[in-house]
């Protein structure tokens, strides 16, 4: 008998614990959530389980923040087409105003969605439904 396909998890990162579970919750139940705490462990997962999608912190410590993770995402064919939704602070602490267009000049590639924290949890969900309904999400 063959088994229905299992529902890709949402990956969220973000090294601030309350900031991490804030955001699962904002996700509700609508798909499976897993969270990463640092830039090299949202890598790993992201190879490891292939997640939907991921919505990633910019500013992290421990050495990798979001941009080297959402470039090392576009770099390896294994995760590149997993959709990003950049959920930061950035702007507001460095006086800067980067957004999706900016990064495709850096980066190369252009994240799903470029979210200014505090973010309303209907906000957050609108933009994963986006996603999921895009066809981007199996």
């Amino acid at each position: 008998m063959k088994m229905p396909d299992q529902i890709r998890a949402i990956l969220v990162v973000d090294d601030e614990p309350e900031e991490l579970k804030a955001t699962c919750q904002a996700l509700g139940t609508q798909r499976p959530v897993l969270t990463a705490a640092s830039g090299q462990e949202a890598l790993r997962m992201a190879r490891e389980m292939l997640p939907c999608a991921i919505v990633l912190d910019v500013m992290m410590s421990g050495g990798m923040d979001g941009f080297a993770v959402f470039n090392e995402l576009q770099h390896d064919p294994a995760t590149r087409h997993i959709p990003v939704i950049f959920l930061t602070h950035v702007n507001q602490v460095t006086g800067l105003s980067f957004g999706s267009g900016d990064l495709r000049r850096y980066l190369g590639s252009e994240p799903a969605a470029f979210l200014e924290k505090p973010v309303s949890s209907e906000t957050l969900r609108r933009e994963v439904e986006r996603i999921l309904n895009d066809g981007r999400c199996a």
